[in-house]
């Protein structure tokens, strides 16, 4: 897309090649893979593909080998060939080299995880995470009455003020909770 629809936006360059080789055949969608991986998440139905020059978007995973793409390939068929995907969209590193904040090409958001596995990927591991703070607090603040809406989130040891799920009422007292 040549103008952005946001003040920050990323789009991703199919630069990353997937493990393996394909074949395409001319007139159709179904790319059949020589050692790929696919079915184990190198690459997901949605995700972007390119195939020499053209750029696809995978409408299905058949198996490790075969994948459905959601157009038919139009040129001329050949096997032995490099395809490519996008790789990680952003990221946030520490001096350290640690990934500390990640969104990956599948859109998994991963805090403190450099491989997200679902939407919203939280690490905390005990060993790191020694504040008493909540590792994830949602809220919904309003000026004039308070707290409202509160979801809040903590782990840690199993003292009676350690909660593995809250729910806070508009007063922030827990209306349910599970330790």
């Amino acid at each position: 897309e040549s103008s952005p629809a946001a003040l920050l936006e990323i789009k991703g360059n199919l630069d990353t090649a997937l493990t393996g080789t394909v074949t395409v055949v001319n007139g159709d969608a179904t790319v059949e893979g020589s050692g790929t991986d696919f079915a184990n998440g190198e690459i997901q139905a949605g995700d972007s593909i390119k195939i020499l020059e053209e750029i696809f978007t995978v409408l299905s995973i058949t198996d490790e080998d075969t994948l459905e793409l959601d157009s038919n390939y139009a040129g001329d068929g050949v096997s032995g060939l490099t395809a490519y995907t996008d790789p990680d969209l952003f990221g946030v590193r520490n001096g350290d080299d640690v990934s500390k904040f990640i969104i990956n090409h599948f859109g998994n958001v991963g805090i403190n995880k450099a491989v997200p596995t679902s939407l919203l990927h939280v690490d905390a591991d005990s060993d790191d995470w020694t504040s008493t703070e909540p590792i994830v607090s949602i809220s919904n603040i309003h000026s004039t009455s308070g707290f409202a809406n509160v979801l809040k989130v903590q782990g840690g040891d199993n003292s009676a003020s350690a909660y593995a799920l809250s729910v806070l009422n508009k007063s922030g007292s827990s209306i349910f909770y599970v330790r």
